[in-house]
């Protein structure tokens, strides 16, 4: 720093002139010599601050156009056992609307996850299945990844079921193609999970007044506010452009 300090082409003392004024007061002013490099200084930092904005400006622009889903709000949860999901099985899902009473069919939304997109190349998507109902020429529709990772909790549950005899009281094995999916999605909600990166820590279950690992129930975690999610989900479902497919 003095080494640069030294190099550097500024002005001493001996660039102030003491004046007086009528009043015999004196005063410091600074001569030409000292305001040019000092303007420079100030003009470069003023370049380098109007370059930074703009590149931030740029940068939170990409990201607020690139997210085709609104800005979804943090909330705090806390788990809780629910003997609901755990007492009920999940309806196969077949690709029509398939609802019924079960809680498990309250959180699938109608159109069983997708979304139509009528712009996918503004959000710099492509590859989704087109969708020629939709009144915007070159529309697709795309399957939102938590509702995918349902599905696939809802397959496995339901394979347990039947393999265990609690489906139809009888031991029922999947087939070749029903194990594939089956490995599928463990495979697909092994890479959710570690993208998702949940870090909360998580308290010891009390046992006979013993703390003995965890269950993970009664922790609060911040959330993606899911009534956000599902009721846009459900707005640019692709049934909204065909109602008779609405059951």
């Amino acid at each position: 720093m003095s080494a640069l300090l030294e190099s550097t082409n500024f002005p001493r003392r001996s660039g102030y002139s003491r004046l007086e004024n009528p009043n015999n007061e004196r005063v410091a002013k600074r001569s030409d010599s000292y305001q040019t490099p000092l303007s420079i200084l100030l003009a470069l930092n003023m370049i380098l601050l109007i370059g930074n904005g703009i590149l931030l400006s740029r940068h939170g622009n990409v990201v607020a156009v690139k997210d085709f889903f609104p800005r979804i709000p943090i909330t705090d949860v806390t788990f809780q056992k629910d003997d609901s999901f755990e007492q009920s099985l999940p309806r196969p899902y077949r690709g029509e609307i398939d609802r019924d009473d079960s809680p498990w069919s309250k959180i699938m939304p109608i159109g069983g996850g997708y979304v139509v997109v009528p712009d996918p190349a503004m959000w710099n998507l492509s590859g989704g299945i087109p969708f020629p109902n939709s009144p915007e020429a070159g529309a697709e529709s795309y399957c939102v990844s938590m509702f995918h990772q349902l599905h696939c909790i809802s397959a496995l549950k339901i394979a347990l079921a039947k393999a265990t005899g609690h489906m139809t009281g009888q031991r029922d094995l999947p087939s070749e193609d029903e194990y594939d999916h089956l490995l599928h999605c463990n495979d697909y909600l092994r890479q959710s999970i570690i993208c998702a990166g949940d870090t909360t820590l998580e308290k010891a279950k009390v046992h006979s007044e013993k703390r003995l690992g965890v269950d993970g129930m009664g922790v609060s975690h911040r959330c993606r506010d899911w009534n956000t999610i599902f009721k846009f989900v459900e707005d640019n479902s692709p049934q909204r452009f065909d109602p008779k497919k609405i059951q």
